[in-house]
């Protein structure tokens, strides 16, 4: 069986499972207006040759149909001239053409041929079941090549070392019962001038349309409809609930790790040979590429349009959208409204969102506004209600937002949406600035995006905080709403930390030690403080140990984000395990250049973290290794980026065979303490 006879049998019996069929069509970009591309889409592609791959999407007697992967156009071609009659013979000529290459060449290469005949020569049964396949080869030719099936073509002898045949063609034959198929081979001989390298580098397409299909470790996981599963538990007896939401939220996070995993793994690979295909769907302006598999939507989280800053700042953005539905869960459970499953996932420096797919679409719209708050909707009362009770739980502000004439009353941000999905339930997703943001800062452009505070603060605040204060959405009656938050902020600031530096730092005198960095982070939450405001707690502290174990976490943030950085901005995944042991022995090692490096990131750190450090630690000749944890800060940032090494710290300098693997770091919505806690806080404000 020759490698075309292989790929047009596979390609049959993949459609008739139901699956796509990359068909990739090649040609030389010269004259390109002499062409005859009235069924083609071309694109630029690395090197001088223009290509497109096209996705069989059904195959039938009458119509074969085309949805292309790399073009935004759905082809369809009739095959039979005669639509009444089964026994009639027709065929689909793409065309062919001729040019004239500077070496005095010339380059005749026809398109697909597929032609509709009840005399097939050979079966689709007895082309796959031959087990004589063989790779392509080349072979040194230089006479002139003639074959039948698209006319007879003859092309030049040519001297050059390049000049072998290529076979890439199929002719089909399709009749009312059965595809049946024949496969003519197609020979050209490119130009001299190293050609054939180029287009070498220039045919993923075709390798990834000859490559078996792949095996995958989601292939055994059932569909499931997450989203009534999670509505069911929440509305199952009390004494049930908790339990089976553990249960639930342990499953959706395991599935959507496997998935997420594959997905961020085979970011760099071209789109035909993705194990999951990215999907076109209108679901906001922000993020990247949106997948979607056993009943999970995912969007990888990245500032492609420059609206957060940096794709570091868009990973923040989504985490909030995390809090945001973990604070609304059990709002959602004491007054009405939903909401899906959700999970954040981290794997090789890039992060995912993934939610359960939900009943909704444009036209569900019934609250806040999918345009960027030009029109603001509510025109449904219970939701109004339902937000409305979600807000005094939350300690939200309601105001008029907008940025048209027609402003609405709304609780939350703008670009909050509310639907009325069609199993008749209220949901809501857009939930990353469901709370306010800090008071802006002129050196950090955007910030009020992605630096918020915290929805223990917002609820422990004196007065209910507007979601669109220092933002266009709130423009109305700004000043107030501004004031309100700013004021906030201050007492954050003056009050807050201060009195959690002074409570860790006694709770810390009391002990032998102090108390481990998992515990600190735990309080300074609940406290309603960010991690980004570590450095100010510090600078309040006094405690040499104490110090010692924030600074030691603070690096190892930093250095996450910085790995991280690093590992998205390369475009070879195979070189990641190297770059993390140069990374870390940077890191951990006694060389000149680790001293200028930790040099070099305290002006970072101090931007990052204000105040965390001192004066005299941002002299040169301060070496702030000797007040971390180093062997802790191993360990730490280990976990934190989601990196295994065979190691401990002992064996620096880290070699090759010490890396391990690398993990998927997943962050839930762990709902069961969420809702305990906001129930408590209904009673009390009750």
């Amino acid at each position: 069986m020759s490698l075309n006879t292989f790929f047009f049998a596979r390609s049959v019996q993949r459609i008739q499972r139901g699956q796509s069929v990359a068909l990739p069509f090649f040609h030389n970009t010269t004259n390109r207006k002499e062409r005859d591309i009235s069924n083609h889409q071309l694109y630029d592609s690395r090197s001088q040759t223009f290509h497109t791959t096209q996705h069989v999407r059904s195959l039938d007697v009458k119509t074969l149909s085309f949805q292309a992967t790399d073009v935004r156009e759905e082809i369809s071609t009739n095959l039979y001239s005669d639509s009444k009659s089964n026994s009639s013979s027709s065929s689909l000529n793409c065309g062919s053409y001729t040019q004239s290459t500077n070496s005095g060449l010339n380059e005749e290469i026809d398109f697909m041929d597929i032609s509709s005949s009840n005399d097939s020569r050979e079966s689709y049964s007895s082309l796959y079941s031959s087990s004589s396949f063989s790779p392509p080869s080349y072979h040194n030719n230089n006479t002139k090549t003639n074959y039948n099936g698209y006319g007879n073509e003859s092309f030049p002898n040519n001297p050059s070392p390049y000049n072998t045949p290529f076979s890439r063609g199929i002719q089909a034959s399709i009749s009312s019962t059965k595809i049946k198929a024949d496969v003519t081979g197609i020979s050209f001989s490119p130009p001299r001038s190293n050609f054939l390298p180029k287009f070498e580098n220039s045919l993923p397409s075709l390798v990834y349309s000859l490559a078996p299909p792949r095996a995958s470790e989601i292939d055994s996981l059932p569909d499931r409809d997450w989203n009534q599963e999670f509505n069911e538990v929440l509305e199952s007896p009390l004494m049930e609930r908790a339990k089976k939401l553990c249960q639930l939220e342990r499953e959706f996070v395991e599935v959507a790790s496997k998935i997420g995993k594959i997905i961020i793994s085979e970011k760099h690979v071209h789109p035909s040979q993705k194990t999951i295909k990215p999907i076109q769907i209108d679901s906001g302006y922000a993020g990247g590429d949106k997948y979607q598999a056993k009943g999970i939507f995912f969007k990888f989280a990245v500032d492609r349009h420059s609206i957060y800053g940096s794709d570091e700042y868009a990973m923040k953005v989504a985490c909030h959208e995390l809090k945001g539905h973990t604070a609304l869960v059990s709002c959602g459970m004491m007054h009405g409204l939903k909401l899906g499953l959700m999970t954040v996932i981290d794997y090789q420096g890039s992060r995912l969102t993934a939610v359960s797919v939900l009943p909704i679409s444009g036209e569900t719209l019934v609250y806040g506004s999918s345009d960027a708050g030009k029109v603001v909707c509510t025109s449904l009362d219970v939701m109004n209600d339902v937000m409305r009770q979600c807000g005094k739980v939350l300690n939200l502000k309601g105001h008029l937002a907008g940025i048209g004439k027609d402003k609405k009353f709304i609780y939350g941000p703008c670009d909050l949406e509310g639907h009325l999905g069609s199993d008749g339930r209220l949901y809501a997703i857009d939930l990353a600035r469901l709370f306010p943001p800090e008071t802006p800062k002129r050196n950090v452009p955007g910030g009020f995006l992605y630096r918020l505070l915290r929805p223990e603060l917002v609820r422990q605040f004196d007065k209910p905080l507007s979601s669109d204060a220092f933002t266009l959405f709130g423009e109305h009656d700004s000043e107030k709403h501004d004031a309100e938050v700013r004021e906030a902020t201050e007492f954050l600031h003056n009050h807050i930390i201060p009195s959690f530096a002074i409570s860790l730092s006694k709770e810390s005198s009391e002990n032998i030690s102090s108390p481990p960095i998992s515990d600190i982070l735990v309080k300074l939450h609940r406290a309603g403080i960010n991690i980004r405001f570590l450095g100010e707690v510090r600078s309040y502290i006094t405690d040499t140990s104490l110090r010692k174990t924030i600074l030691t976490e603070i690096c190892a943030r930093l250095f996450k984000n910085e790995l991280r950085k690093k590992l998205r901005e390369s475009k070879r995944p195979e070189t990641y395990p190297q770059f993390c042991i140069n990374f870390f022995n940077t890191i951990f090692g006694d060389k000149p250049v680790c001293k200028v490096f930790w040099q070099a990131m305290k002006k970072p750190m101090q931007q990052r973290f204000i105040n965390s450090l001192r004066e005299c630690e941002m002299d040169i000749s301060f070496d702030i290794r000797k007040h971390v944890h180093m062997e802790s800060l191993f360990y730490r940032l280990q976990d934190s980026i989601g990196v295994s090494f065979n190691a401990s710290y002992s064996d620096f300098p880290l070699e090759k065979n010490h890396f391990n693997e690398f993990i998927v770091k997943a962050k839930q919505m762990y709902t069961v303490p969420r809702i305990e806690a906001d129930t408590a806080a209904e009673l009390a404000r009750e």
